[in-house]
């Protein structure tokens, strides 16, 4: 209600404008070259007349100063200035910029003088103008952003629920579907996965399990020093042999393993000789 009472005012008051001469036909044609490939093309303009006009402005004042005046340089600078209003519609300063060139033609400085505080309230009157019509176009977008961020989406899977985009523009409803239907293909698939492929190397291997669950080792049930009945409880030696308690230390039954080459050789293997390499001679 407010964004449209705002633009009813706005223009009015641009008509106001119109009808008193300040603006022309160039503003409408300006607003009518903004398009969606220039969206900010009437604030770019503006935003121009706003950045050169006072430097022009300023200049003029400096020029016409001293008392021997560059009547040439007051053209050029009120010819820059004329520019700048015309093409944001300014119409009085248009006509007040040739008027000023036409007293610089005929170096009048009083001419000069009086058709200069003509510019500059017919510039302080397009600035307040063209200003609020920045401020109206900010609002504008403001407004439509808002208008934008609060319609509510509607579920992408056209349920008629609305969505949201934390769940991939679905409800709740359908987004749970979703989620319940994923979880049933992924352990449909991990299902499919676990399932084993016969093969004819496989059957081969089940073969040579069963050969491998026959060939059971048989330990010796007796003592080889003393005869005794050991069964489980029978200590086997790195010779081979099966003892009772009694005989299963080396000394007591005649031990013919070589503990004494064997500890070289791990002692070998974990300590490798280390050699650095020479250096050749010249």
């Amino acid at each position: 209600m407010a964004a449209a009472a705002f633009a009813r005012q706005l223009l009015d008051y641009l008509k106001q404008m119109h009808d008193q001469g300040i603006l022309d036909h160039n503003y409408d044609r300006l607003r009518s070259m903004q398009n969606e490939e220039n969206p900010q093309f009437v604030d770019e303009v503006l935003s121009m007349f706003h950045r050169d006009a006072p430097e022009y402005i300023s200049r003029i004042t400096d020029l016409l100063r001293p008392v021997d005046v560059n009547y040439v340089k007051v053209k050029d600078a009120a010819h820059q200035l004329k520019g700048c209003g015309s093409i944001v519609g300014g119409q009085r300063l248009t006509i007040d910029c040739y008027q000023l060139q036409n007293a610089c033609i005929e170096r009048n400085k009083h001419r000069c003088l009086d058709m200069f505080e003509r510019v500059k309230t017919e510039f302080n009157l397009l600035e307040g103008l063209t200003n609020i019509i920045q401020v109206w176009k900010k609002f504008e977008e403001e407004m439509a952003e808002e208008h934008r961020c609060q319609t509510p989406n509607l579920c992408a899977n056209n349920c008629g629920l609305h969505g949201n985009p934390v769940t991939q523009n679905l409800c709740s409803k359908c987004h749970r579907d979703l989620q319940l239907k994923q979880h049933r293909s992924s352990s449909a698939k991990h299902a499919v996965n676990q399932i084993p492929t016969p093969s004819c190397s496989s059957s081969f291997q089940v073969k040579d399990e069963q050969t491998a669950e026959v060939v059971v080792e048989v330990r010796p049930k007796r003592c080889l020093g003393c005869n005794k009945r050991v069964e489980l409880t029978g200590f086997k030696c790195r010779c081979g042999m099966v003892f009772c308690g009694i005989h299963r230390y080396p000394e007591e039954h005649g031990c013919n393993f070589d503990f004494k080459a064997t500890g070289k050789q791990q002692i070998a293997k974990a300590n490798p000789i280390v050699k650095a390499v020479k250096l050749r001679k010249i």
